[in-house]
């Protein structure tokens, strides 16, 4: 027996928000920090952007793909009237230099805990468990970490500022 096909309205979706101030806190499915919802376009069960189907109802008109941000900064906001439209490309390019920022302040704080001893590895440690053969829960024992950290340092995750013997090859 099929499930009947329920189509989103204004008024359902906002249904799923809780008023704090301006904003309208999403209270259903998010991915990736972004709220999503069930719909179906064309007849096909598809998960669209809260953000953009609240503002295709609001203006009856069909929205451009890209990335529906917003500017009063809280991520599970889908208030139209703080929705913002990014191309994907300048979304893209947004993340990457986000991403940037957070990998050299992680390596400044790494490299701040293993001067000052507060690391439980150091470079050389974690060069060691990258080419170890042994398993990962007994690397994990032997230098006191998780089993996670093991398998991240190992698929070259984590601890990748390592000296490699090819480093500076390839400028």
């Amino acid at each position: 027996m099929s499930r009947t096909r329920i189509t989103q309205t204004f008024e359902s979706l906002q249904a799923r928000t809780v008023e704090e101030g301006d904003c309208w806190i999403w209270q259903g499915y998010s991915q990736n920090k972004t709220p999503q919802v069930v719909d179906y376009p064309d007849g096909k069960k598809k998960m669209v952007s809260v953000r953009m189907l609240l503002r295709q109802l609001q203006t009856g008109q069909p929205q451009p793909k890209g990335h529906y941000g917003n500017t009063c900064g809280d991520v599970r906001c889908v208030n139209p009237e703080h929705t913002i439209w990014k191309s994907e490309a300048v979304h893209m390019k947004a993340m990457q230099k986000k991403r940037k920022v957070t990998d050299i302040t992680a390596n400044k704080l790494r490299k701040y805990r293993v001067e000052s001893g507060k690391a439980k590895l150091n470079e050389e440690s974690a060069a060691e468990i990258r080419v170890s053969q042994e398993t990962g829960p007994v690397l994990a024992e032997r230098y006191g970490v998780s089993r996670g950290l093991i398998n991240r340092i190992k698929r070259h995750q984590s601890w990748r500022i390592l000296i490699s013997p090819w480093q500076g090859l390839f400028k």
